[in-house]
């Protein structure tokens, strides 16, 4: 009775094995099968008619709003943004690919968190010219954001006009050079990392130090924190941190913070327990001007 239970089980056994294998050969043919048509016949995969070059040359020709949308810029800084590039951080335009395609493309993938993928089926092009594309351009991006984001004035000498024609800011804060202050930008982190990048949402960000001008133009900015590291960790580190570069303010002059951040000298921080915003003045229901 055993010896035929276990004949049984054998053959079974057997039988799912043989399944299993024919299986595994149906696909592995299947496999084989689309690689030659690939490879020996050349099939073309990138054959749509709608190109990236297309969609691209109908943004910049068209309503300023649709660009400002897709590329987070008008028309005309797009284009002035290609022949800052071009000019005066080599980026130049492959045999088939001009340089407003390259930009086009990177602003794409940042603007809208593209995969690779999409960008491969938007422009018609493979991932791997694509990715090429991509570092090309984002190190031309880098040159160009290393001289504009900048103090104007490193040694912070001279006090700026807005404050010296402004009763309200003179002579208060004759000596204030900026203000600094962070803020989360969302990221596409790989799911097994995730969950060290997530900030106070419980999504996926980047923590980023940013300093700026009266004239509200960024003099430093400070990116690549998880979105889970504290605040205060990283203003202490970008300010002593000498690798980091921080334009740090002379004798005398101090930099606005915000809340939150630890006091240091040359780094001013709001009085506790006072009320700065006329909202929070007038009480929280209050209206009017």
């Amino acid at each position: 009775m055993l010896m035929e239970k276990l004949d049984a089980m054998v053959q079974v056994v057997t039988e799912k094995s043989i399944k299993d294998m024919e299986l595994i050969n149906l696909e592995a043919h299947t496999l084989v099968d689309s690689l030659a048509k690939l490879l020996i016949h050349n099939v073309p995969c990138m054959t749509s008619f709608q190109t990236g070059e297309k969609w691209m040359q109908e943004l910049l020709n068209g309503h300023e709003k649709c660009c400002f949308n897709m590329f987070r810029m008008t028309q005309s800084t797009f284009h002035q943004l290609c022949t800052d590039l071009e000019s005066n951080y080599r980026l130049l335009p492959s045999d088939r690919i001009s340089t407003l395609e390259n930009v086009n493309l990177f602003v794409f993938n940042l603007s809208k968190g593209a995969s690779n993928r999409d960008v491969q089926k938007l422009f018609q092009n493979f991932g791997e010219t694509l990715s090429t594309i991509f570092k090309r351009v984002l190190d031309a991006m880098n040159g160009l954001l290393r001289d504009i984001i900048r103090a104007r004035d490193p040694k912070f000498k001279e006090t700026i006009s807005q404050i010296i024609k402004d009763t309200k800011y003179m002579p208060q804060f004759k000596d204030r050079i900026g203000a600094i202050n962070g803020t989360y930008i969302d990221a596409i982190i790989h799911e097994e990392n995730q969950l060290r990048y997530k900030g106070r949402k419980g999504t996926p960000t980047i923590n980023v130090l940013a300093a700026c001008n009266f004239d509200l133009l960024f003099t430093y900015v400070l990116s690549g924190w998880k979105g889970s590291a504290h605040d205060s960790c990283i203003f202490l580190d970008t300010i002593g941190n000498p690798s980091l570069n921080f334009p740090k303010p002379l004798p005398g002059k101090y930099y606005l913070v915000k809340k939150g951040y630890p006091e240091r000298q040359g780094y001013l921080t709001p009085y506790h327990k006072i009320r700065y915003h006329p909202s929070e003045s007038r009480g929280a229901n209050s209206r009017g001007p």
